[in-house]
């Protein structure tokens, strides 16, 4: 099974030109803006939660846990563990791995999350999920993670820092996560542990070339936000009439969607013609795309 990173360096090492061509890219700069649920998880870890809140900025609740009724846990969605609700809190018993459970609205935004967090047994902290789309594409802050020796958020869309710490047992934590404008904020007992804010990036990277002996263009283009980008491409004297490019495109509507052994060929490389190519075009790069186009130096 070859996975989409695989097929990523095989494009890139496949249409590798011999000579460098100068390029200028103008291109917008994409903010990112996560949205999503709030939630709690293990990690070879048994551990239970109670008072868990979320706020508005203006001070407006968008949820608050109710742990002494059992009908509670029918709000929450589950992966992995062992979960029930016991003595007031959410209580996970099982020594596994990954556990998480969450609560609330993908689209919410910015918001506090706050909750009491507690360590029965096992080898690590907590997991305060934040931002999470859904079960699997969860965002989340590890306290007392890699065997309990230091804390970091951990997502692709915020520099992964790490803070040296521990989590005690039988101890109740104060948990703040603290979102607006896509920064975030993290707080154990009070204390502010780390400040982030999302990433940006251009809707637009590129790169270009020279295949001396196959006698090729090579442009190499890479969308990496969630929206389709219209390219308007000029080869400044390219001089090459109207020629018949040949794509290679690597795309997946979900950025984080993966290749499995019942699925091996589901994100992998389509080749296709572009008609008519000329010192002047406009081609259009799907979200979450690398697209190589390969222009013939003059006709057949």
């Amino acid at each position: 099974m070859l996975t989409p990173s695989y097929h990523v360096q095989a494009i890139f090492s496949q249409n590798r030109p011999d000579v460098v061509l100068p390029i200028n890219v103008e291109s917008d700069v994409v903010s990112s803006q996560s949205s999503g649920m709030v939630g709690v998880g293990t990690w070879n870890t048994q551990a239970e939660y109670k008072d868990v809140t979320v706020t508005t900025p203006d001070g407006d609740v968008l949820y608050q846990s109710d742990f002494t009724s059992p009908d509670e846990l029918k709000r929450w969605q589950t992966v992995g563990g062992s979960w029930e609700v016991r003595d007031g809190a959410l209580r996970q018993d099982a020594i596994a791995t990954d556990v998480r459970a969450v609560v609330g609205d993908p689209s919410w935004t910015d918001y506090t999350l706050k909750l009491k967090a507690r360590k029965l047994a096992g080898d690590e902290g907590f997991v305060i999920l934040f931002h999470s789309a859904n079960l699997d594409r969860p965002i989340w802050w590890n306290i007392g993670g890699w065997n309990n020796t230091s804390h970091a958020i951990q997502e692709s869309e915020f520099p992964e820092s790490h803070v040296r710490g521990s989590v005690e047992a039988d101890r109740w934590y104060d948990v703040r996560i603290e979102l607006v404008g896509g920064s975030v904020k993290a707080y154990l007992d009070d204390q502010l542990i780390h400040s982030a804010k999302a990433g940006s990036a251009r809707q637009l990277y590129a790169a270009a070339g020279v295949d001396r002996s196959a006698q090729e263009l090579v442009i190499e283009l890479v969308n990496p936000t969630d929206k389709a980008c219209d390219v308007a491409i000029n080869l400044q004297g390219y001089g090459g009439g109207t020629a018949d490019a040949r794509l290679t495109r690597l795309t997946a509507d979900d950025p984080d969607l993966e290749n499995s052994l019942n699925d091996p060929k589901r994100v992998v490389p389509r080749d296709s013609t572009i008609a008519d190519v000329a010192d002047e075009f406009t081609h259009t790069v799907p979200p979450n795309a690398l697209d190589v186009l390969r222009i013939p130096q003059s006709q057949p």
